[in-house]
């Protein structure tokens, strides 16, 4: 039976947008930097290949590594600028199906979230866009190894038994990889076709293109029609 349900942020629940690019502009010129395209995509790929070889994110440790990929001398306080920045690229509010599903699951399981990323940052977001309520908590990858280390799911079941948990997410290897390694049930998010099994090597996973069919999953099925 399943108690809690553990949700991604980016890509599951908001999606990526074209402000995350305005806001790395804003923070280069806030500190004197030129903002041309180049050096933005530049450091949105920096960004990138820090959570490849990092399994954890640090402020830190996050500027040394742009800055040595970047062969710049950007201040600290600047790439923390647009981790800050990046924490107000969220909509108003979500999409009235997202927020209906989380409404109608939360009064049948608990939600948290799990995410890749800062608390303080994703917390905005969710925040800003009118869904924070559903979370009471945010379990993040400031001290714990990101998704799909066991450190990360380990955290987010909490008390509960992993079968007693469904994890939602849009990223295969991370999220849906990473919950069945766990023994918690893996529910893919997803636009993309609809995949077979054995194209995943035979694993178990259920795919939705929506959250309208996330919550059809949930609410409909239990765990033994999953098995099937």
């Amino acid at each position: 039976m399943i108690k809690r349900v553990i949700i991604d942020v980016d890509n599951t629940l908001l999606e990526w947008k074209k402000e995350y690019s305005k806001a790395i502009n804003q923070a280069l010129e806030e500190f004197g930097f030129s903002a041309n395209t180049e050096t933005v995509l530049a450091i949105q790929k920096a960004f990138d290949d820090y959570e490849i070889e990092n399994f954890m994110v640090d402020k830190k440790k996050m500027a040394k590594f742009i800055n040595q990929a970047m062969k710049k001398e950007f201040p600290e306080e600047c790439i923390t600028k647009i981790i800050e920045n990046w924490s107000e690229c969220a909509p108003e509010q979500v999409d009235d199906e997202i927020k209906e599903t989380l409404m109608q699951l939360s009064q049948h399981y608990e939600l948290v979230i799990l995410t890749d990323w800062f608390a303080k940052e994703q917390k905005r977001r969710l925040e800003k866009a009118g869904i924070l309520h559903f979370f009471p908590v945010i379990y993040h990858a400031e001290q714990t190894k990101r998704k799909p280390f066991p450190e990360a799911f380990e955290q987010a079941i909490g008390n509960h038994k992993p079968e007693e948990c469904a994890m939602i997410g849009d990223d295969f290897e991370r999220d849906i990889q990473g919950a069945i390694n766990m023994g918690i049930l893996p529910i893919w998010l997803t636009k993309k076709e609809k995949q077979e099994k054995q194209e995943k090597g035979n694993l178990k996973f259920i795919q939705v293109a929506n959250w309208k069919e996330v919550k059809q999953v949930l609410l409909s099925k239990n765990k033994k029609s999953y098995d099937k």
